[in-house]
């Protein structure tokens, strides 16, 4: 960023440092660079620019824009005021009282510690972009006035250069105006054209968690969702239309996502109806058997057990009529919760979006519990999946796996392959209680075990006598057999 100093410094040059170069001067520059060339062919490159441009300049400024298209080095120079609307391409270090008609692309504003505020603009038309910039009242005056997609006519701006790339100037006494121009290209098309980090987004869905907010909505005609720090994401609505501004992009998965960081920005563009056709956010209902969207903002079923992935992070499972889902999350916070919710109840959580490799849930997400399911249909055995069971079976196979939280606290999950003779089921549990009783250990040595290093061979060492024991379980058994455990009874 250009510091206040710099944007103060007068340009080099006619009305600043000296005259400005003349035609005659200007065309031996050139044809000492280029002895490929003749005078005459510079006169008539000259007057083409004239004519090309309908007059808008005169043959000292044509005379700079041919010099810069062919590559020859020349003082700053400084346009006479009064000269007309130029092309971003057509712009030269040095140029005064110049006007540009553009689309502003991207806003950036800032107070820095003297309280002089500053905004810079990424500008462009059909031809280039260039970076504008203001301080003080005018920047103040543009981050009120502007947001990307406007059409701007800016008069009387200068341009510089400053760290080896153009730049406009827009001085206290420049002018500027958001206007309705057909012929300037549209922001997505200027974007794309010229590989600008923007992305129009049409908001369908918000879910704000602890911290920030998921977004949900269509973008470049596909479903998209949006990861969002920070209480703005509170703030909007469905049906908004929100431009985002520098974020990371993710386009593995049937769904894009947009990672905001601190450089991101979001602007609230207006408000337009949401057209379902296009892309159908919903709940997947794991207890009415129905079928995962090819968009789900969320997941409803009856927990079953959060168990810490071998590949990182932790799987929040979720059991159904037909079959049972797991839910990728990073969260150790979301992890800690969903460890403490008692096995079996109905939960419903929002904030979840499909990638390639599955379910992952957002760090920003809300989860409710609904109280336990109906238990009109428990079953005695477990020939029937898709019911509620209260069984004796016996343990085929145990496993253990556990995770060292940030804060000490171990979260261990049981995995139990157990069988009735009429049937079988997994039993997966990480709830505290059920750990302790496995284990024979209440919850206090387990953490004791994991601050002294001897968990791991602890839990091996259980799983092995585990097999072979019955066991007195009472739970829902999923369509796929993954069982959600809601009691469970260690017999001999």
């Amino acid at each position: 960023m250009p510091s206040e100093e710099h944007c103060e410094q007068p340009a080099r040059g006619g009305g600043a440092g000296g005259p400005a170069p003349s035609l005659p001067e200007i065309v031996d520059r050139i044809l000492a660079h280029r002895s490929d060339l003749s005078r005459e062919a510079v006169i008539e490159m000259i007057n083409e620019r004239v004519r090309e441009l309908e007059g808008l300049i005169d043959e000292d400024a044509a005379a700079l824009l041919v010099a810069k298209e062919l590559g020859v080095p020349l003082p700053q120079a400084v346009l006479p005021a009064g000269r007309g609307r130029l092309a971003i391409k057509d712009l030269v270090a040095g140029l005064q009282n110049v006007q540009i008609l553009a689309r502003v692309l991207k806003v950036w504003s800032r107070s820095p510690p003297d309280g002089r505020a500053m905004v810079r603009l990424l500008l462009g038309d059909a031809t280039s972009t260039i970076s504008a910039v203001a301080w003080g009242e005018k920047a103040e005056e543009i981050a009120r006035l502007l947001k990307p997609g406007d059409c701007l006519l800016i008069t009387r701006a200068s341009v510089i250069r400053y760290r080896g790339e153009l730049e406009v100037k827009v001085a206290d006494n420049s002018e500027v105006k958001v206007v309705d121009d057909p012929t300037v290209p549209s922001l997505e098309s200027l974007a794309e054209r010229f590989g600008v980090n923007v992305h129009k987004f049409h908001l369908h869905e918000v879910v704000v968690g602890s911290g920030g907010a998921t977004l949900y909505g269509v973008s470049d005609g596909a479903p998209s969702c949006a990861i969002v720090p920070g209480d703005l994401g509170a703030k909007l609505r469905p049906g908004d239309v929100l431009l985002i501004q520098d974020p990371r992009v993710v386009t593995s998965g049937a769904v894009k996502r947009f990672l905001l960081t601190k450089l991101s920005r979001i602007f609230t563009l207006g408000s337009s109806p949401i057209d379902r056709g296009g892309a159908s956010f919903g709940v997947v209902d794991l207890l009415e058997g129905s079928e995962p969207t090819r968009s789900p903002l969320g997941i409803r079923g009856y927990h079953v057990a959060v168990v810490p992935s071998r590949a990182g992070g932790f799987l929040m499972v979720l059991g159904g009529l037909r079959e049972s889902l797991s839910v990728l999350t990073f969260s150790e916070d979301a992890a800690r919760m969903l460890a403490t919710v008692k096995p079996c109840s109905i939960v419903e959580v929002r904030g979840a979006f499909a990638t390639q490799h599955g379910l992952r849930l957002s760090p920003y997400f809300r989860l409710e519990v609904r109280g336990s399911g109906e238990e009109a249909t428990r079953a005695e055995t477990l020939h029937r999946p898709g019911s509620h069971v209260s069984a004796r079976a016996t343990i085929v196979s145990a496993a253990f796996r556990f995770k060292i939280l940030s804060d000490g606290w171990p979260l261990v999950a049981a995995i139990i392959n157990v069988d009735d003779g009429t049937g079988w089921a997994r039993a997966i549990t990480s709830f505290p209680g059920h750990v302790a009783h496995l284990l024979s250990a209440d919850e206090e040595a387990i953490r004791e075990g994991a601050a002294t290093g001897i968990l791991p061979a602890t839990l091996s060492y259980v799983a092995e006598e585990l097999r072979g024991l019955d066991v007195e379980l009472r739970g829902y058994v999923s369509g796929d057999r993954v069982m959600a455990v809601e009691s469970i009874r260690l017999l001999g």
